[in-house]
């Protein structure tokens, strides 16, 4: 939420938090991990099967792409960014290395 609506459609960012923090009763999840790819080339994998969300354009998603990397900056030790250009194979071992140290 904070990503596509504070950062993509612009609305009050502090506001959006405080309502994620009200809904939730302060809870976090232990782990978020943010499947990272440039834009045009998340775009190129979407193809033709968009939905409302992907059809807003190039500017919105770069930025909450922009929003979930700043917001995986402010909690480095929850949230984890994975290079998601890479193969399959790479992905899947980045992954499996992060969650091994949640275990």
């Amino acid at each position: 939420t904070v990503a596509y609506q504070g950062f993509g459609r612009g609305l009050d960012i502090e506001r959006i938090k405080m309502l994620n923090n009200i809904a939730t009763n302060g809870r976090k999840p232990d782990l978020t991990i943010v499947f990272d790819i440039d834009v045009e080339n998340s775009m190129k994998r979407v193809g033709n099967q968009k939905d409302r969300m992907e059809s807003a354009g190039i500017e919105f998603h770069n930025r909450v792409r922009n929003g979930y990397l700043q917001i995986a900056k402010e909690e480095p030790e929850r949230i984890k960014v994975v290079d998601a250009s890479q193969s399959v194979e790479d992905v899947f071992e980045d992954v499996k290395k992060i969650i091994h140290k949640y275990l």
